[in-house]
């Protein structure tokens, strides 16, 4: 980053560009590095998306309606994108423009219960990527229906937009699908 980025830039717009900057200091070398120093830096970008809390949520599940403990659900995992953006999409490190509307999709949330929360999470694989379970979708179907806290509107299915290219590299990283690689 420049100098004046310290100061230009706010909220979520500085996580987003500490990311892009330092994404793209090690993405000339990323598949050279090895599974830890993946891990690693897949945490690190997990940290810029999960300290943004300047995204309001605005769908909860039907068991947390009226709940007293809320569990806020980063529907898209930060890991799983980080490996996305660096194996497969790395043009959006060419413009911050175009990265930070990626980002920013990346900060939604959903409330729900802590039960379900644990229900939808994508598991490591201990060599450096990620399990999928289940499609998003799939993942998700298992709360019955969603209420937007603002409008009211209820969805008997999951009720984000999933960005094209998280949706593709989280369908190659469905266990099912892994097998491919293995032979």
């Amino acid at each position: 980053m420049k100098i004046d980025d310290y100061t230009n830039y706010n909220d979520w717009e500085f996580s987003a560009r500490m990311a892009f900057d330092q994404m793209n200091e090690y993405r000339q070398v990323y598949t050279e590095l090895s599974f830890d120093k993946k891990v690693k830096l897949a945490h690190q970008f997990y940290d810029f998306v999960f300290r943004c809390n300047d995204r309001p949520i605005e769908w909860e599940s039907e068991n947390c309606l009226g709940a007293d403990k809320k569990t806020a659900d980063h529907p898209f995992s930060a890991r799983l994108a980080h490996r996305a953006i660096m194996n497969e999409n790395q043009h959006f490190l060419d413009d911050f423009d175009l990265f930070k509307l990626e980002f920013y999709k990346l900060l939604q949330k959903i409330n729900m219960t802590s039960k379900e929360n644990s229900g939808v999470k994508i598991k490591p694989d201990h060599y450096g990527d990620v399990i999928v379970p289940q499609y998003i979708t799939e993942r998700y179907n298992r709360v019955r229906f969603f209420k937007n806290k603002k409008t009211r509107e209820v969805s008997n299915e999951f009720p984000l937009d999933i960005p094209e290219w998280y949706g593709k590299y989280e369908l190659s990283r469905i266990q099912a699908n892994l097998s491919k690689f293995f032979g």
